[in-house]
């Protein structure tokens, strides 16, 4: 509707999301749209995810149960798992900030700028905190909530270019 279009841009000016990526509304809060992308987005290449707190190991479960190739890298003892040296051609999950560690991904210079494989984040706990650097980002998923006071019924996903070509 012309209504979500106009919220949707105020959005994108706010968060500073590119022009080019697409916004969209999930029913389920940010744990629905996290399941929508990881049903729709993963299983075609190996998924590097980086665990450092519930959320993490929460999604890397759901993700196992689909049997999804997956390299995991888990830390639950309030450090940092490992951020290098990861394929270019995996995909990336990561929680971008651990409400359950109080540890929050400090910058994105690790993911390389010419990867290949889509790289997906939880960015609730951040998105309205944080600089968040969408060209590094191809699936991020939100919830309003958070920060905006609204009902948790709904997920916002914030698809790139190339997760969009992913999704065809």
């Amino acid at each position: 509707s012309a209504y979500m279009d106009e919220i949707f841009l105020e959005l994108k000016d706010i968060l500073n999301i590119p022009s080019d990526y697409k916004i969209l509304l999930s029913p389920g809060s940010c744990s629905g749209a996290m399941q929508a992308v990881i049903w729709s987005l993963l299983g075609k290449k190996k998924i590097t995810s980086i665990v450092y707190d519930f959320w993490g190991e929460k999604w890397s479960n759901e993700i196992k149960k689909l049997n999804y190739e997956q390299e995991v890298r888990t830390l639950l003892d309030g450090r940092m798992p490992k951020l290098d040296e990861i394929c270019s051609s995996n995909d990336i999950f990561f929680v971008w900030t651990g409400t359950s560690t109080g540890m929050s991904i400090e910058n994105t210079s690790w993911i390389p700028n010419n990867q290949k494989g889509i790289v997906v984040s939880d960015i609730t706990s951040s998105v309205f905190i944080n600089e968040i650097k969408w060209k590094k980002l191809d699936a991020s998923v939100f919830s309003w909530q958070k920060a905006i006071g609204s009902e948790s019924q709904h997920g916002i996903i914030v698809l790139s270019p190339k997760a969009l070509d992913r999704l065809k």
